[in-house]
């Protein structure tokens, strides 16, 4: 553990003689003076409570503490006493422990934490979020794919310090975010704390920080066990928090009180809960409220795991009816409500849970989750404003209105979000990705001109990204300058090829172009050719390859192509349109190629892509009943044209 504190100071006794003279000897350079183990951690003789003892002269750090006191009493001392060896002369007796006054500060404890956080979590998007309360302490994280927030209340026990959790809440994939609190929290506390069930103690501490600090400075560590721990007092700008031997009882709040019975009858149910367990730790809780029954937290608990496991929504909505409204039961109401189709209930329920929630990430998450089910556009814009306001710097509630902003073609609104987001990253490759998203996102919507700049601003950062390079050409061309386009994909594959990389979409684009702007069908089907079928876009490609040698005449080798995008259809690739393209392939082997039974095959794989398109239907009937018309049956049994 790291112990810190500032040079030592000479200190007086009550009668005002010096306490440590042969400190001062030994800095003087007197070789004969006595010296202690540690000097940095400074000792006085001091007069407390009628006795003679030792107390800190100054504050020493451990860890995400400051220890500010530090005060034990002799016991049996025969007066008068001789003061003139200072500390030394005492540091051997073993004392009795009277006061420790442990100071607690936001920004200490976070340097501690978090780190430990993010090694059980990995990394989060923000930094952990601590604040204290009247009862204890407040956090909450956001990472990738979950938001958790909650309360830890000061429940000391004697000397023993203990933290209790409690009103938890927020949104984790597959199970309840309870499950995910406590795993983390004992992951970042284990070494210092011991859990039993949703609650961590650390015992005897005063006897743990006597025995740190006094013998790393020469003196005996002392009798601990009649010190116990107060309630949290409020500092400058932190807490403070007595271990004293005049302290009898730790007088609890009701909230303390109430959250620390709620974890003693449920511990059963949070140990399965924690193992994964969560049919077992059903059972437990559903037995904890047989104990005590139509209670609130019980219910939104087991209605939770009830819809983690999927199936259960009927069941989680009558337990939640027996004991409090849906729509008053926060996320965990309002996901069943959405569930069970209630859009009117579910909104209700998810504003009436963003306005209670204090935590502004997860507030902002649920006013998304409101946004989700509205259904007119500026209603739900609006309640995008709000969650951009609730949480200014969650990304998540920023992407997703620049992109409804995109998309109604708000172009100023979309460029404040998107040089926010930009803004807020740090790193190239975190600004890269940005850009090209937002450049992306807003060519999709028709925003070109605006786009090209974003991509501009992308290859700033990786001047050598041929997605990137693809992405500008695009807007290029939606602009009116295709031989700009050309220009810069060419540039971008040339340097793709030199470090031997494969860019099938800046290939496929550029052929386009050349068969668009410059006629030369012949050199755009060999830049498709060069296209694996293992890239995103090799089913464009090879419709873009059927096209070209139809135009060139060459009606095989475009019934090939037509065949190669259907197998690759086939084989599980199905981009946007693609039940058209294959239409389209059917249409060209029955009216040029008159092959019914090819045509027959790409329309059958394009109604099992599209069952419910009428066009396909009637075409796939048609071709259908024609191949049944020109086909005969010999004598045996096989199929022969007419």
């Amino acid at each position: 553990m790291k112990l810190r504190s500032a040079p030592v100071r000479n200190s007086t006794g009550p009668s005002g003689v010096p306490t440590n003279p042969p400190l001062e000897r030994a800095r003087l350079g007197d070789s004969t003076a006595p010296t202690r183990i540690d000097e940095r951690l400074p000792l006085c003789l001091a007069a407390n409570r009628g006795r003679l003892g030792l107390e800190l002269c100054e504050p020493v750090e451990m860890g995400p503490i400051v220890i500010e006191k530090l005060v034990l009493t002799f016991e049996n001392l025969r007066f008068p006493l001789d003061l003139s060896g200072g500390v030394p002369a005492f540091r051997h007796r073993r004392g009795e422990l009277q006061r420790i006054t442990i100071s607690l500060t936001l920004e200490r404890l976070k340097r501690w934490l978090d780190p430990r956080v993010r090694s059980v979590m990995g990394a989060l998007d923000r930094p952990l979020d601590l604040w204290f309360t009247a009862t204890g302490l407040g956090f909450g994280w956001v990472h990738a794919t979950e938001i958790i927030t909650g309360e830890l209340h000061w429940v000391p026990q004697g000397g023993d310090a203990r933290v209790v959790l409690d009103n938890v809440r927020g949104s984790v994939p597959a199970q309840p975010a309870l499950a995910r609190a406590i795993c983390v929290l004992d992951g970042a506390l284990s070494g210092k704390f011991s859990r039993e069930g949703r609650t961590w103690s650390c015992r005897q501490v005063g006897q743990r920080v006597s025995r740190v600090l006094l013998p790393a400075a020469g003196a005996r560590a002392p009798a601990a066990d009649a010190v116990n721990f107060g309630l949290l007092s409020p500092d400058v700008d932190g807490v403070k928090i007595e271990l004293d031997a005049h302290i009898h009882e730790n007088e609890l709040s009701a909230v303390a009180i109430r959250a620390l019975e709620f974890a003693e009858l449920v511990s059963r149910g949070d140990e399965a809960l924690i193992k994964g367990q969560l049919e077992h730790a059903r059972e437990e809780y559903v037995r904890a409220l047989e104990q005590a029954p139509r209670h609130r937290e019980l219910a939104l608990l087991i209605a939770e795991l009830d819809s983690c496991a999927g199936g259960r929504e009927h069941a989680a909505m009558g337990l939640l009816n027996e004991t409090m409204p849906a729509i008053s039961a926060g996320r965990v109401g309002a996901e069943l409500l959405e569930a069970l189709g209630d859009r009117r209930g579910a909104l209700e329920a998810y504003d009436t849970a963003a306005r209670s929630e204090r935590y502004p990430p997860l507030r902002a998450l649920l006013q998304l989750r409101k946004a989700n089910l509205e259904l007119d556009a500026a209603e739900k814009l609006r309640t995008l404003d709000e969650a951009v306001a609730a949480a200014p710097t969650l990304t998540r509630s920023r992407w997703v209105r620049f992109e409804a902003r995109a998309r109604r073609g708000d172009m100023d609104g979309a460029l404040a979000d998107a040089e926010f987001l930009e803004t807020c990253t740090s790193g190239s490759r975190a600004k890269f990705d940005v850009c090209l998203r937002c450049g992306t996102l807003m060519l999709d919507a028709g925003l070109s001109q605006q786009s090209a700049r974003f991509f501009e601003r992308a290859l700033r950062y990786r001047p050598d990204s041929c997605s990137a390079a693809v992405g500008l050409a695009r807007a290029f061309v939606s602009v009116g300058q295709p031989l700009r386009a050309v220009t810069l994909l060419e540039r971008a594959l040339s340097k793709a090829s030199s470090k031997g990389q494969s860019e099938p979409s800046a290939q496929l684009l550029l052929a386009c172009l050349v068969a668009k702007e410059a006629a030369d069908l012949p050199q755009s089907i060999a830049r498709v050719r060069q296209i694996p079928s293992t890239a995103d876009v090799a089913v464009e490609a090879r419709l873009w390859e059927a096209r070209w040698r139809h135009s060139l005449g060459d009606i095989v080798g475009a019934s090939v192509a037509w065949a190669r995008m259907r197998e690759l259809v086939e084989l599980g690739q199905r981009p946007h349109r693609v039940s058209e393209w294959l239409q389209e392939a059917g249409l060209f082997e029955r009216d040029v190629r008159k092959d019914l039974l090819s045509a027959e095959r790409h329309l059958s794989v394009a109604l099992r892509v599209s069952p419910h398109e009428p066009r396909i239907n009637t075409l796939y009937r048609e071709v259908a009943a024609a191949v049944a018309a020109s086909t005969t049956f010999n004598e045996g049994g096989t199929v022969e044209p007419q």
